[in-house]
């Protein structure tokens, strides 16, 4: 079950979003063929004034697995690309971005957006360590094409660093930034 509340403020060049969403469910294990559950709930808010744009997000999330013992409650699996890989089975997430249109006239761009985000991750358990990230970048609009020119940065983020099953669970003790080059070009049709 999802629901989100969003109420919007515009006033001249001012537009304001905030909002709050809501989930909740059930979580299968594979292992027990038991189900617990899991929820989730996020405060949002956005703000454009002219070129400038804000975005700000507070998420709280907590998975409830019928594992087999005590210490497998505090992490469940998940997987990307066909690995799996561990996260923190209740997180508080606090992601900011800022970006900036840049006016340019240079056919066929039709816009350049410089922006920077940056997210943490603060796991309560004991032992856990946060895991960050930050990517600054322009994104490169000409027509349906947008490109993505960025470099990312992380601390404890399996897409980043070397430690891919236990970043966003465990993480490192003495973990350190890892960077990427990153160009994402995508069609929108």
């Amino acid at each position: 079950m999802n629901a989100k509340a969003n109420v919007k403020f515009e006033e001249n060049r001012l537009k304001q979003h905030i909002g709050l969403s809501v989930q909740y469910g059930g979580l299968y294990n594979l292992d027990t063929q038991n189900t617990g559950n899991h929820y989730a709930a996020a405060l949002h808010y956005t703000m454009e004034y002219d070129r400038l744009g804000v975005k700000a997000q507070y998420t709280y999330y907590k998975y409830n697995p019928k594992s087999p013992t005590d210490e497998s409650k505090d992490v469940i699996a998940l997987a990307a690309y066909g690995a799996p890989y561990l996260v923190a089975a209740k997180s508080d997430v606090y992601t900011l971005g800022v970006s900036y249109k840049i006016p340019v006239s240079w056919k066929p761009i039709t816009e350049l957006r410089a922006y920077n985000d940056y997210g943490y991750m603060h796991k309560p358990n004991t032992g856990f360590k946060a895991s960050q990230m930050n990517v600054t970048g322009v994104m490169v609009t000409s027509g349906n094409l947008v490109t993505y020119v960025d470099f990312a940065a992380g601390k404890n983020q399996p897409w980043l660093g070397p430690e891919w099953n236990n970043a966003f669970a465990h993480g490192a003790e003495k973990a350190k930034w890892d960077m990427r080059f990153n160009i994402n070009i995508g069609y929108y049709f």
